[in-house]
């Protein structure tokens, strides 16, 4: 029976978009001498595609191995993506270029097994293992191995007079009220009800909502946000939501909370107490811009849920959170 060999997706899209078409057998693999899954070119998933689909090579979510069986390869890069074991790399020992900078990659010693590597990138130090490697590689190696280690978009110095602050001392107004009078929700789930009724050009559109409505409201937008269906929201204090508001953005599991009043120069952001570094960044952006370290950046929904609720109905910060200021 002909051995099947397992692949992600992912993989397969860049085994496609690289050599034009996908292996029809398994020495077709030692062929392949670059590997870039970058390329910006899309290649779609057709009756085609599938009619030249090698039996050998199924899907297989997660797994990257079928790259050690390229024995040939000479330039490796990685798209964006989190392999839980890079061992298979052991395979290309004719690898002269690697580019693991946009992967979870931590463990430097595999590095050691690659004879002919001439230039390696690798993500953040701080998240590296075994880094004593890096130094003695081009000893090794007899030539100099150049090593690319990526930047921290952020740095702990950028920020002098960041400080974290407790929800509880702080008192938010606009002209001496404090209710929140305009909402402007978007969402993923289309058929949603919550954007049709708040509606980002219509005074006071939350003030003017009964009690009743204002609650199935808030029960609307908390259980989507556990549901990873909301995208972005403003919170307003001023009747059409320009400004004294509380600001959302969602992306991946991860939000980021942001009070900002213009006027008066007040900034205020959610603080994820787990981390004590800016220099590690969330899979979301502020303002859909803006990248956003962890540190100032929240993966418990159900904390976000709470803080969304607790400011719909008082106007107010959650006093059980703490927030940083000062950047």
């Amino acid at each position: 029976m002909e051995r099947q060999y397992g692949a992600d997706p992912l993989l397969m899209r860049w085994i496609y978009n690289n050599v034009c078409g996908y292996p029809q057998t398994y020495n077709d693999l030692k062929k392949v001498k670059r590997l870039d899954g970058e390329r910006s070119y899309y290649a779609g998933r057709n009756d085609y595609d599938i009619g030249n689909f090698p039996r050998w090579l199924v899907e297989k979510e997660g797994d990257f191995t079928l790259i050690g069986e390229m024995t040939n390869l000479r330039r490796l890069r990685f798209a964006k993506v989190a392999i839980s074991d890079f061992s298979f790399l052991a395979g290309c020992r004719n690898l002269q270029v690697l580019d693991l900078q946009k992967t979870n990659f931590t463990d430097c010693r595999i590095l050691a097994e690659l004879p002919a590597l001439r230039e390696v990138s690798l993500p953040l130090e701080r998240n590296l293992k075994h880094t004593d490697i890096l130094q003695t590689l081009s000893a090794a190696h007899n030539l100099p191995v150049e090593c690319k280690v990526e930047k921290p978009f952020y740095r702990d110095g950028d920020f002098p007079n960041m400080r974290i602050v407790n929800a509880k001392d702080i008192a938010l107004d606009y002209c001496g009220n404090s209710e929140v009078r305009c909402v402007d929700v978007r969402v993923f789930d289309k058929g949603s009800a919550l954007r049709p009724e708040f509606p980002a050009q219509q005074e006071d559109n939350w003030l003017n909502l009964d009690q009743k409505t204002r609650e199935t409201k808030i029960r609307y937008l908390t259980e989507a946000i556990l549901r990873e269906q909301v995208k972005s929201y403003a919170l307003s204090l001023e009747p059409w939501g320009e400004g004294h508001y509380l600001l959302a953005d969602f992306a991946d599991g991860w939000a980021t909370l942001n009070y900002i009043d213009e006027e008066n120069q007040i900034f205020y952001t959610s603080y994820n107490a787990a981390y004590d570094t800016v220099e590690i960044l969330a899979p979301v952006n502020m303002g859909g811009q803006s990248p956003t370290p962890k540190m100032w950046a929240l993966d418990d929904m159900a904390l976000v849920a709470k803080i969304t609720r607790h400011f719909l109905e008082t106007g107010q910060l959650h006093p059980d959170t703490q927030w940083i200021t000062g950047i």
